[in-house]
């Protein structure tokens, strides 16, 4: 049944064959700085910060249609023989024009008036955004703290059930334990040493969750080489 599963595995994943077991992992996550503040490299808040400039920028152009437009021009002729003389001569010309329209109908204030309301809204999506990822990043720090705890209980879960398991071996030789209550001892510590990798394998999980939220990628991402999907 074991092998009939790790083919179907295998298959799956495209691989030829499933024989290597996975791997828990070992090492214990480490706690990073993470002010509330700390939320710059977030996409969702980049995209925030660029909406609200390109609302201001969109005020800066509709106060623009207040101002009057200025064009210049500039010509140059030369004239062959022309002058009485023989000579050549030549003559120029420059020309400054400005052009401001005295009455739009309200066009230019209703413009205005939707560009400034515009820019309030991105700048109140912003501080929602910001104030968001503050509350992710506190509430992920407070459940990294508790996958620690979660594994420190874990470890001493452990540590207790081999205490017990050795106690329970010797008195076993002894003569003094069934093989009953030696074996539910020994399932006892299986149970505690599996939570324990459980526990840990949670611990990443926060880990990750808390980089998410402060915009960082994965501690163990740049040692995947699979595919990027």
């Amino acid at each position: 049944a074991e092998e009939g599963l790790r083919a179907r595995l295998a298959s799956l994943l495209e691989q030829q064959s499933f024989t290597d077991l996975v791997t828990p992992p070992s090492q214990e996550p480490r706690l990073f700085s993470t002010p509330a503040d700390t939320i710059g490299n977030r996409p969702d808040v980049q995209a925030a910060e660029e909406l609200e400039e390109a609302a201001h920028a969109a005020v800066k152009a509709a106060w623009a249609a207040y101002f009057p437009d200025f064009f210049a021009s500039f010509s140059w002729l030369q004239n062959q023989g022309y002058n009485g003389s023989g000579a050549n001569d030549a003559t120029w010309q420059i020309a400054i024009q400005a052009r401001l329209p005295l009455w739009t109908g309200g066009r230019r204030q209703a413009q205005l008036s939707e560009a400034k309301a515009q820019r309030r809204a991105a700048q109140y999506q912003q501080e929602a955004v910001k104030q968001s990822a503050r509350a992710e990043v506190v509430a992920a720090r407070g459940a990294w703290l508790a996958a620690q705890a979660q594994y420190r209980a874990a470890q001493s879960a452990v540590a207790a059930a081999e205490e017990v398991t050795r106690i329970q071996t010797d008195r076993f030789a002894e003569g003094r334990l069934s093989a009953t209550d030696l074996v539910d001892a020994e399932a006892t510590l299986a149970d505690a040493r599996s939570e324990l990798v459980s526990s840990l394998v949670r611990w990443w999980k926060a880990d990750d969750a808390l980089r998410l939220a402060v915009g960082l990628a994965p501690a163990a991402y740049d040692e995947y080489t699979g595919p990027v999907k």
